[in-house]
């Protein structure tokens, strides 16, 4: 069988793996409907989809069941099996986990260190000098983990 060059790039270049990563807009009003008919059609395309939701405010995106008890959460809907996506949850005391990326077979998942990233786009986007960490915090959390936050920030000058 002979194939065109086109074909050829094409299967090469193919779509694997979707990586989102939610925003506020993904989840409320407007927006969150826009993602989640996006959502319905990439989980009609045979690619994996890997959702990461690194806010503590908005709706979780819909599962089949309830999800467990965390702050933050990784969705890795793999392409073969739609019915059971991974869910990974973790606290705010709980530094970010690695997930797994699917690829595709027979190559095997890549492990991506979240913390990692986040620390990199952190210092390469000067957020530091944008974020007021003495300032009070407004954030949908329990008291004691309010308090617990309290301690990591160095007090007000």
């Amino acid at each position: 069988m002979l194939f065109s060059v086109k074909e050829l790039l094409w299967a090469y270049l193919a779509l694997v793996t979707v990586i989102e990563s939610l925003s506020p807009t993904n989840k409320t009003g407007l927006g969150r409907g826009q993602y989640l008919q996006k959502r319905r059609e990439l989980l009609d395309q045979p690619v994996h989809l890997v959702e990461i939701d690194l806010l503590l405010r908005g709706q979780r995106l819909p599962m089949g069941g309830p999800l467990p008890p965390g702050d933050y959460y990784a969705f890795v809907s793999r392409a073969e099996k739609r019915e059971s996506s991974g869910v990974y949850a973790w606290s705010i005391r709980r530094p970010l986990p690695a997930i797994p990326i699917p690829l595709s077979p027979p190559d095997p998942d890549f492990s991506l260190d979240l913390a990692a990233v986040v620390n990199r786009a952190y210092d390469q986007g000067r957020y530091h000098r944008l974020i007021h960490y003495t300032d009070p915090l407004d954030l949908p959390l329990s008291a004691e983990d309010q308090n617990w936050l309290r301690t990591l920030v160095p007090a007000r000058s």
